[in-house]
């Protein structure tokens, strides 16, 4: 027989009170437990979504627009930071390596560099670019073996820049046929490229190609048509010279416009009709020299001085001889022996300058520092002089240094590194507003100078503006890391060190 049972109604003390009566801590918990399982099934989700989309934070593309701001802030260790956490995000992209060699190539980081655009162009073998820089970074580095090997590998995937590279590299290294080769792969009317074909031309005695090519360059207006005229070489081109005293003269102006590679060939031939010309001699021994040709060049450099002992470039290349081997004394001696020809040189009384420091001879690199700064107008000069006194806390007991000073600023007020070492030298007078001041005035002319942030922190960290000093030896320490004012903004940074900028 079917039984059925039914429920019992329960005693009313069992009977569930209405939700105003319940016990308000039971109510608290169960709301609680309610939420924590909705958190926890959220988490769930998030969970497979993410397995489902992969890693959630910010893109490359984020990172490397991070990295372009704190470029253009001049906050390179912040770039490299960014750029580093876009290669983690995405190891096979190669836009984080390349702007990484950018950036340690503006810090002269040049081994870094070439690191950095290696592995960019590991991950990009059809970008030209990035093989460009890395030989862009070898070269700087000194390695010219393995700069000529990343500019063929540019070549190899459309670069015309890497011919470009590579022919003025073979022109530095007397691989004259080389040269021609590579600019002989530019349209015509590219006026560098017609222009050293002019020059090869010049330089082979093909005087007809050569005025052909210098009039092409000149039909337009370009910085390479000047180059020719100031130079010489449209005038050798229409008037060909058979002469020692002709050849003589070309070889010296291809020396002068800094192309030695191009001077040696003609200079050789000047030596083969008249042996006896010292001039010729010192600047063949020069342009070999230049070349990296040393054990050719010394006897031809010292047969200069006997030849012609008149010729105060001969006594200066011999000066630089002696340099080049570690005798200062003897080099000294050869300066001073230029100088009797030529007084008023001030390459000959700087390079007197050099030897005399480096003598311990205060006084007449003093002198000497002075003459050079006075007779130039490059302020590069004046830089030297302001550098002597600030390197060696000289000439501040009779104001010399400030009298130097106060004319540097008067003749080249828009330099900045003349502005630095004003302040500089002010700064050692112990005139603390003119120093700073002129040291701000510094940063604003060349923003990316890491030499005035460091004087302005010393001043800014002595007040009690920490904030500022840590943000001024920061951005040092991130324009040069290891520039020779980053053993200061370390040692300044340390105390406060725990303030990030």
């Amino acid at each position: 027989m079917l039984v059925t049972t039914r429920r019992e109604t329960p005693p009313p003390t069992q009977i569930a009170a209405p939700e105003s009566s319940r016990d308000p801590s039971r109510t608290r918990w169960r709301t609680l437990l309610h939420w924590v399982r909705l958190v926890v099934l959220y988490a769930i989700a998030l969970a497979g979504l993410a397995a489902v989309l992969g890693p959630i934070g910010p893109s490359v593309d984020e990172y490397l627009a991070a990295a372009k701001g704190a470029r253009a802030a001049l906050r390179y260790d912040h770039a490299l930071e960014d750029f580093a956490a876009a290669s983690a995000a995405d190891a096979t992209d190669p836009r984080p390596y390349c702007g990484a060699g950018d950036v340690r190539m503006l810090q002269l980081e040049y081994a870094e560099a070439a690191t950095a655009y290696s592995q960019c162009a590991a991950r990009a073998p059809d970008d030209a670019s990035a093989r460009l820089r890395l030989g862009d970074a070898l070269i700087a580095t000194g390695n010219a073996a393995a700069a000529r090997a990343a500019w063929n590998a540019a070549v190899g995937v459309g670069s015309l820049d890497a011919h470009r590279r590579l022919a003025l590299l073979d022109e530095r290294q007397s691989r004259m046929d080389d040269a021609q080769r590579e600019w002989s792969v530019f349209p015509y009317n590219d006026p560098q490229a017609r222009e050293h074909l002019g020059l090869l031309a010049l330089w082979s005695g093909d005087y007809q190609t050569a005025r052909l090519d210098f009039l092409a360059v000149r039909a337009t207006s370009n910085p390479y048509a000047r180059q020719i005229t100031d130079g010489g070489f449209v005038v050798f081109a229409a008037l060909p010279v058979t002469s020692a005293f002709g050849l003589g003269l070309l070889g010296y102006d291809f020396l002068r416009a800094d192309l030695p590679g191009f001077a040696i060939r003609p200079l050789r031939a000047a030596i083969t009709l008249d042996p006896r010309l010292g001039d010729v001699h010192s600047y063949l021994g020069w342009a070999l020299w230049q070349t990296g040709q040393q054990t050719d060049a010394r006897p031809e450099i010292a047969l200069g001085t006997r030849l012609d002992p008149h010729l105060s470039f001969a006594w200066y290349a011999a000066g630089e001889v002696a340099a080049a081997d570690g005798n200062a004394q003897a080099a000294l001696t050869a300066y001073y022996a230029a100088l009797s020809h030529d007084a008023k040189n001030p390459v000959l009384w700087s390079a007197v300058a050099r030897m005399s420091l480096a003598l311990y001879e205060y006084v007449p690199a003093e002198l000497a520092f002075g003459n050079a700064a006075q007779l130039s107008t490059d302020p590069a000069y004046t830089v030297s002089l302001l550098r002597f006194y600030v390197d060696h806390s000289y000439g501040l007991l009779r104001n010399r240094a400030q009298d130097a000073a106060s004319t540097a600023l008067q003749r080249f007020p828009h330099s900045e590194p003349v502005r630095y070492y004003v302040a500089a030298v002010f700064d050692l007078y112990g005139f603390p507003t003119l120093a700073y001041y002129t040291a701000r005035t510094a940063t604003m002319l060349d923003p990316a100078d890491p030499a005035p942030y460091v004087l302005l922190a010393r001043y800014d960290e002595a007040d009690g503006d920490y904030v500022l000093a840590a943000l001024e030896l920061r951005t040092a320490l991130a324009l040069r890391p290891d520039g020779p004012f980053a053993a200061e903004a370390r040692a300044l940074l340390a105390p406060i060190a725990d303030i990030s900028v």
